[in-house]
């Protein structure tokens, strides 16, 4: 079992993005509906990362109709695509 390296833990707006959601929407899910994340601690607050592999198995999960969703390397290929997209978000 390989370690996680810092590119699979992102951030709620990068989540946000690739799901069309606002970053508040993302962190409800982390509370809600059991999107599993990560507290890093900062100096001031905590901030959530999401790892992506947990993320993956969560869809497949929360969408199991969503077939694109089921190979771990299309998933990736697909998160990336979405995060060179222009952003309208403006959360963090």
């Amino acid at each position: 079992m390989s370690l996680a390296s810092t590119t699979d833990l992102v951030k709620c707006i990068e989540v946000a993005r690739f799901l069309g959601k606002d970053s508040d929407e993302v962190r409800r899910m982390t509370e809600e509906d059991d999107l599993p994340a990560v507290a890093i601690p900062g100096k001031t607050k905590n901030t959530l990362r999401i790892y992506l592999p947990d993320f993956h198995s969560w869809l497949i999960r929360a969408a199991p109709e969503e077939s694109k969703l089921r190979s771990y390397p299309e998933f990736l290929k697909s998160f990336r695509a979405a995060q060179a997209r222009p952003s309208k978000q403006t959360h963090n």
